[in-house]
């Protein structure tokens, strides 16, 4: 095998070529940042078409469990919306950052199924199921998919919570 047949996954080629090999000698450290942040590449479910960014914070999967998923896209149609509205975004992530989040996706309207505002180190602190406006963004915390999707009393307490905030969020 010759080295010029190799192909390299894409990750790996950002990762080796993440800083600029020759540094530019005219223009502010800003553009420099900024397209050091265009190389890291934020994953996401979603088309992210409405600009609705759903947090979710699951360690084994990329996203989140099939039967979660499927909870929550029936929420989703409740809402009116689908998964080409959304985008969902595990805090998991080895990229993840707020940061990236307000950039790449510009949400204006982001839900947190189980991340606190201080979890994500937002300069805010709000409870749950309580709508929060912060800098052009509507946030809305909840807990996680597995605790909203159990059979229980508690479980069927806490889905009819977040469905009211959501009626109110989605203005459905």
């Amino acid at each position: 095998m010759s080295l010029q047949n190799l192909k390299l996954p894409i990750e790996l080629v950002t990762d080796l070529y993440a800083n600029h090999l020759i540094e530019p000698t005219t223009g502010s450290t800003d553009k420099i940042d900024n397209k050091k942040n265009k190389a890291i590449s934020l994953p996401s479910l979603g088309g992210n078409e409405k600009r609705i960014t759903i947090l979710v914070s699951e360690e084994s999967q990329p996203f989140m469990k099939d039967d979660e998923l499927e909870w929550l896209q029936k929420m989703l149609q409740a809402c009116k919306l689908t998964l080409g509205d959304v985008a969902i975004v595990n805090t998991h992530s080895k990229n993840f950052s707020m940061a990236l989040v307000k950039q790449q996706l510009r949400p204006w309207k982001l839900v947190m199924l189980g991340p606190s505002p201080t979890d994500l180190q937002l300069p805010l602190n709000f409870p749950q199921f309580k709508i929060q406006e912060h800098d052009n963004c509507a946030y809305l915390a909840a807990p996680t998919p597995k605790e909203l999707n159990r059979e229980t009393k508690e479980g069927k307490l806490l889905k009819s919570k977040l469905w009211v905030s959501l009626q109110t969020l989605f203005e459905v």
